[in-house]
């Protein structure tokens, strides 16, 4: 069984479970931080010392999205625009937020993001949306749901899921910042850090 948060502070730190899970949450932790370097020392440490416990697989992943820092970014290919345009060379930095409405925290998480977008707008940072339909959730359902959460940064549909792909995304809500063409953060936008802000703005 994997521990919560609140079983992760109160457990015993020699079960390979608990210590899987510290390590990942130390390595997330890092990463929104902007601390890449302990972020992949620590989910590196999961890959390597808990290889069969669950957090591994998240780990090999998040180590893959890692990847793209420092490489050039690459463009949208947008099927359309679900709301607004936007251009990832505007502002002083780029914020692209990959995110599925039907993922459970996505409201909680698109709320602060909307807010963080409001907040940093007059600093120079550029909040652009990626997300695709499914069978479930139609673009217009899609269009509806951003209106109905108070989203009104620009979102484009993506095209068969090609600008994911080009940015190794596949967790359902993940992030990159872009500055100056080149990707130089990525982790969940809802959680960055103010240090991180201030660095590329």
């Amino acid at each position: 069984k994997q521990k919560t948060a609140y079983e992760i502070r109160n457990c015993d730190w020699s079960s390979d479970v608990c210590s899987s899970d510290l390590a990942m949450a130390e390595g997330m932790d890092a990463m929104n931080k902007g601390d890449i370097e302990t972020a992949k020392t620590k989910l590196t440490e999961v890959t390597t010392k808990y290889p069969d416990q669950k957090a591994t697989e998240m780990a090999k992943q998040i180590l893959s999205e890692l990847d793209v820092i420092g490489a050039s970014a690459p463009p949208l290919t947008t099927e359309s625009w679900l709301q607004g345009t936007g251009d990832i060379k505007s502002g002083k930095a780029t914020l692209l937020v990959f995110f599925t409405t039907e993922n459970k925290n996505a409201e909680t998480a698109m709320g602060k993001i909307q807010a963080l977008s409001m907040g940093a707008k007059s600093r120079g940072l550029n909040v652009i949306g990626v997300t695709s339909a499914t069978e479930t959730m139609s673009a217009q359902k899609l269009t509806d749901w951003l209106s109905g959460k108070g989203v009104t940064f620009p979102v484009a549909l993506d095209k068969a899921k090609a600008t994911a792909q080009a940015y190794k995304r596949s967790a359902p809500i993940s992030a990159v910042l872009i500055k100056s063409g080149k990707i130089v953060w990525t982790g969940n936008a809802a959680r960055m850090s103010d240090d991180v802000l201030n660095k590329y703005l």
